[in-house]
């Protein structure tokens, strides 16, 4: 499962990174570690590289968000490796009217 660009804080990466690989016995793809000093910035997450993440651990499926859908939905590319996967969730938060 792909979940390489979700941040490590948030609850939905938790989740995906951390609660699904322990009781779904399933592998999470993140990206590698490129941070070798002090100076150096660990991979901020485009939806290009995201795609080829995905390709390059040739993750079978996708946790996301739908403002990445969205931009991967005007382009042809982008479309042709998601449908090759065999699911995509996309996370949304839920607001509440109190």
């Amino acid at each position: 499962m792909a979940a390489m660009h979700l941040p490590p804080f948030h609850t939905m990466s938790i989740y995906a990174q951390m609660i699904f690989p322990l009781f779904g016995c399933t592998t999470v793809a993140v990206y590698p570690p490129v941070v070798e000093s002090p100076e150096s910035l660990p991979t901020l997450p485009t939806p290009d590289n995201i795609l080829d993440h995905i390709q390059r651990t040739k993750s079978n499926s996708l946790v996301t968000t739908p403002t990445l859908l969205q931009i991967w939905g005007q382009d042809q590319k982008a479309i042709d490796i998601l449908s090759a996967l065999q699911f995509v969730v996309r996370f949304h938060p839920v607001y509440l009217d109190q």
